[in-house]
């Protein structure tokens, strides 16, 4: 009996794991391409999902509120944020006294680097320079704003943002953003803000009093003055003080400021004379000062 042995040799071919490996190439190429398409947008696309988690409660509180209607509270909140993110706006509205930014957003770069210049150009041209910032240094795709402490306007007027970009390999071309000051989304307008004054007049009332004696010696005694706001030293005192007198005649003392007084009305003193000299002889109260006073204040003067 004669048995026969078959032997089989297969050999694999090498074109199956080429053809693998030409395949995870081209998804590798797809997928760095695909972000290189988005990359500028995952900011945007990361904070719609947190506002979109964040803000699914109210939501669905403003749906109930509505009977259930969803779209409608989808529209409210949009109009809520659109009103939230546009009032806002009106910083680029500045007063002189604020200081203003500069702000600049990297995007298409291959991990970009090299840094950024902020100038500032005006109010009203785009030749007188303003302000240079110190540069600042870029990491990648972002949002890059003017480093503190931030520049400080000294006149009104229109003011013009410039963004420079240095370049860095592989990304070196360096760029300059509105270098002829032509795109109004980098315009900052400044303002000057009205300024009033109020005034208010005040009177400050105060006395007099001149003692003599033709002899006796010297003077020696106290001077007694009370204020009163009417005209005839009726009821109580507003003010009262009481003056030493001393010395050889005549002998002129003074009252002090009594309270001020700002509005209109008529207003009295009342002296008298202790003398302590018993060759001298008092002098009794009298009420013969008085003074009537009219106030006109302007009110408020504002600037045009």
């Amino acid at each position: 009996m004669n048995v026969h042995v078959k032997r089989e040799v297969r050999i694999e071919s090498s074109s199956g794991l080429l053809d693998v490996l030409i395949r995870a190439g081209l998804i590798a190429a797809m997928a760095v391409l695909c972000y290189r398409i988005f990359s500028p947008f995952l900011t945007i696309t990361m904070w719609a999902c947190i506002l979109a988690v964040t803000l699914y409660p109210l939501h669905q509180l403003i749906a109930s509120r509505i009977g259930g209607r969803q779209g409608w509270a989808a529209s409210i909140i949009v109009i809520l944020g659109i009103v939230i993110l546009v009032v806002p706006t009106g910083v680029l509205m500045s007063s002189l006294g604020d200081s203003i930014q500069g702000i600049a957003n990297v995007t298409g770069g291959s991990f970009p680097t090299g840094t950024l210049t902020f100038k500032l150009y005006g109010p009203d041209d785009c030749t007188t320079l303003a302000y240079t910032s110190p540069t600042v240094a870029v990491s990648g795709n972002g949002t890059y704003d003017t480093p503190n402490l931030q520049f400080v306007p000294t006149e009104d007027g229109t003011y013009h943002w410039v963004a420079e970009y240095s370049g860095n390999l592989p990304n070196n071309n360096g760029n300059t953003h509105n270098a002829n000051c032509a795109d109004g989304n980098e315009d900052v307008v400044v303002n000057t803000v009205a300024s009033s004054l109020k005034s208010e007049q005040t009177w400050v009332p105060s006395d007099s009093v001149t003692v003599s004696a033709d002899a006796g010696g010297a003077m020696a005694g106290t001077v007694s003055f009370e204020f009163f706001t009417n005209g005839n030293c009726s009821g109580d005192a507003a003010f009262s003080t009481t003056k030493n007198v001393s010395g050889a005649s005549p002998q002129t003392v003074l009252s002090g400021n009594a309270p001020a007084q700002t509005a209109t009305g008529s207003f009295s003193w009342r002296v008298s004379y202790d003398s302590t000299n018993l060759a001298q002889r008092d002098i009794a109260a009298s009420c013969h000062e008085t003074s009537a006073l009219t106030v006109t204040n302007g009110g408020t003067v504002s600037s045009n």
